[in-house]
């Protein structure tokens, strides 16, 4: 038997296995995966720990270092022009090599507070 299941029902789902993902984040998920499912003409299974190993919400220093990207921080972008900044190397290369799905903003609303930077929401590979 299926179950549709809200916003905060799938976001409840998540923070029970895992807390690190932002609502904004879980919020980008959450409509991707509506999206593609209304495209497709078919409902997913949404089994939480799947979903955990098959996207990713990072800063952009987490993607930097993960991937080992070679960026300079932008006040120091004049100096050393064979870099270049965080934020103009993250999103063309999420875009470049796999399926990005947004960024969101500073603020974090489950904890109604702003964030030092915003995140990227990610497939992993």
């Amino acid at each position: 038997m299926k179950t549709t299941i809200s916003l905060q029902q799938f976001i409840d789902a998540f923070t029970a296995e895992d807390s690190k993902w932002s609502y904004q984040g879980l919020e980008i998920l959450f409509d991707f995966i509506e999206a593609d499912d209304d495209f497709k003409n078919i409902e997913s299974d949404i089994y939480v720990p799947d979903l955990l190993e098959q996207w990713c919400e990072s800063t952009a220093q987490q993607v930097i270092d993960k991937y080992s990207l070679e960026v300079m921080h932008p006040a120091v972008y004049l100096y050393k022009p064979a870099y270049i900044p965080i934020v103009d190397a993250v999103l063309p290369f999420l875009s470049d090599n796999t399926v990005f799905l947004g960024k969101t903003d500073r603020y974090n609303y489950s904890r109604r507070e702003f964030s030092k930077e915003p995140t990227y929401v990610y497939k992993s590979f």
